[in-house]
């Protein structure tokens, strides 16, 4: 798949949710955001189990002028040492030419469980 003026994007995970609709988590993307939270470095597992999950999206409130995208915050329990915290998932829908929604990973950070 084409990003950013026809420029290929390498995937380093995708899959469909169990509603059907296909997810993708770019290389690149996940690397620079490692490399900013390194705790998150064993997190990809995680963050695929909570892409998996179908759910509810909504407009992105920060994008108005984009309708073909949502917004979603996605929540998934951590293990190990991270017992006692959950990752928070961010996602974005987009709406593609033929009309299919993708889902996109934007970021992932840990919070202690409230």
């Amino acid at each position: 798949m084409s990003y950013r003026g026809g420029e290929e994007r390498e995937w380093i995970s995708q899959g469909t949710q169990k509603d059907g609709t296909l997810f993708r988590i770019a290389r690149d993307q996940w690397e620079r955001h490692v490399s900013k939270r390194p705790e998150i470095a064993d997190a990809l597992a995680l963050t695929n189990r909570a892409m998996r999950e179908a759910s509810n999206s909504e407009p992105d409130s920060g994008r108005p002028d984009e309708p073909r995208r949502k917004f979603r915050l996605l929540s998934i329990p951590g293990s190990g040492r991270w017992q006692g915290y959950v990752l928070r998932v961010s996602v974005k829908y987009v709406k593609q030419p033929d009309g299919e929604w993708i889902k996109f990973y934007q970021s992932c950070w840990y919070e202690r469980r409230r």
